[in-house]
């Protein structure tokens, strides 16, 4: 009897593991661009003369890569039949006869094949697995299984970005990066660490499948961020696993929206005092109206665009002949402390008459309406978009949103909806307060 090609999966670990972080745990470096099996069926009932005594059963392996061999046990053609393999790059212990469970340990992780540049490359994996047992009680014998994999890995790096608001306050970071290949997305374990300025006490946050957070309080200065990402794509055939890190140093401004203010004044004192001559009224007022473009990029660029704002900075003293200081870059703290984690989706079922979405968990909200219910939310998010689909499988449901939270478009009630059996109820809202929803649109 041969073991099954669904016991296993061929497990790539692709890239270098070898990274500093706070809370996050990575592969180790040994494991950088090797492969192993990931065992996921339970081994001994598949061997036909698996005994009681002694239960260990010892994986050796032989790797061919593109039809040739590129790496095999040196036990793997005559492995021993009256004592265990001495090197065995997987160890699998049942926890009983019948095996209800088995612990799996890799011992040796196998190099993948690279290219003449030292690069992995792609190709037809095929591993084959001698497992070595105590067979009918009586000696060791063996038997094999076959994995056979394409591999073909695509790196997908970091795209962070970091604009930031101190007047909200809100800083952003966000990874737009979508980690998919061929189709399939990563499952992501990621961990953003914030280092404020004056070595005060980094900000560290660790997530399951989140890219995006927000913070309504951080500190004016140099900043530092360390984003890393674990991904592990899951096929029916194979697992690969990639991490990916981003070091950023970046300053957080705060507008010295005062000094602004002076230098516009100037300008507008000289356009009312100006009553001699049209031509110098014009002149004056097309300078304050310039002006007042660029002081209003200068506000509402900070944190988006700053590569950009000492051009216009130096633009706006040359228009208006002042000296305007308008970005402080001294160490500060902006808002009270706490971390928002933004997800992209989240799904909930209706469980009694009342459901309370907690909308940190994500924006856009999927609800599955078992009964007529009422539906309220916590942490709302200040100035963010939030989507609600209601679906039901039975029959029409309605949804009666909480009087203190939810508000019309023109009022402050927004009426019961009906939930019609497979369609989709979806409605959009905006947060201009922190403690209330204003309905934006609905397809009823």
């Amino acid at each position: 009897m041969a073991v099954t090609s669904s016991s296993a999966k061929v497990k790539f670990f692709v890239g270098d593991f070898n990274l500093s972080t706070e809370s996050l745990v990575l592969p180790a470096s040994s494991q950088n661009n090797t492969l192993t099996l990931e065992i996921e069926e339970l081994i001994s009932p598949q061997l036909s003369g698996w005994g009681d005594t002694p239960l260990d059963i010892f994986a050796l392996l032989s790797v061919d890569f593109e039809g040739e061999n590129a790496y095999k046990n040196a036990e793997f053609d005559s492995p021993s039949t009256v004592s265990p393999p001495s090197n065995p790059e997987i160890t699998i212990t049942p926890n009983a006869n019948p095996a209800t469970t088995e612990s799996v340990v890799i011992n040796t992780y196998v190099p993948l094949v690279t290219g003449d540049d030292g690069k992995i490359v792609s190709g037809n994996y095929t591993i084959t697995a001698k497992f070595v047992y105590w067979a009918f009680d009586t000696a060791y014998g063996f038997e094999e299984g076959t994995f056979t994999t394409d591999f073909q890995f695509t790196e997908n790096t970091p795209s962070v970005t970091t604009p930031y608001n101190p007047g909200t306050p809100k800083l952003t970071i966000t990874d737009g990066q979508t980690y998919q290949i061929n189709g399939t997305t990563a499952d992501r374990d990621t961990e953003f660490v914030l280092y404020p300025p004056e070595n005060l006490t980094p900000i560290v946050n660790t997530f399951d499948n989140i890219q995006k957070v927000s913070y309504n309080s951080f500190f004016t200065g140099g900043n530092e961020l360390k984003y890393t990402i674990l991904l592990t794509y899951t096929f029916t055939d194979q697992i690969i696993v990639n991490a990916q890190q981003v070091y950023r140093p970046f300053t957080i401004f705060y507008v010295d929206e005062c000094s602004i203010y002076s230098c516009l004044n100037n300008q507008y004192q000289i356009l009312e005092n100006t009553t001699c001559g049209a031509g110098d009224r014009v002149a004056a007022q097309e300078t304050y109206w310039t002006a007042t473009g660029i002081g209003f990029q200068i506000i509402n660029g900070l944190g988006c665009a700053e590569d950009d704002l000492s051009g216009l900075i130096e633009g706006f003293n040359k228009l208006l002949d002042c000296d305007c200081n308008c970005l402080d870059s001294t160490p500060r703290q902006i808002g009270a402390t706490s971390v928002i984690p933004v997800a992209e989706r989240q799904s909930v079922t209706t469980d009694g008459a009342l459901l309370t979405v907690d909308l940190s968990l994500g924006s856009t909200v999927s609800v599955n309406v078992l009964e007529n219910i009422t539906i309220a939310v916590s942490n709302i998010e200040q100035f963010n978009n939030y989507r609600f689909l209601f679906t039901t499988t039975s029959t029409d449901k309605q949804v009666t949103f909480s009087f203190s939270q939810f508000r019309g478009g023109t009022g402050p009630i927004i009426a019961s909806k009906t939930v019609t059996a497979d369609e989709i109820l979806l409605t959009d809202f905006y947060s201009e307060l922190q403690t209330e929803l204003t309905l934006v649109s609905s397809n009823d």
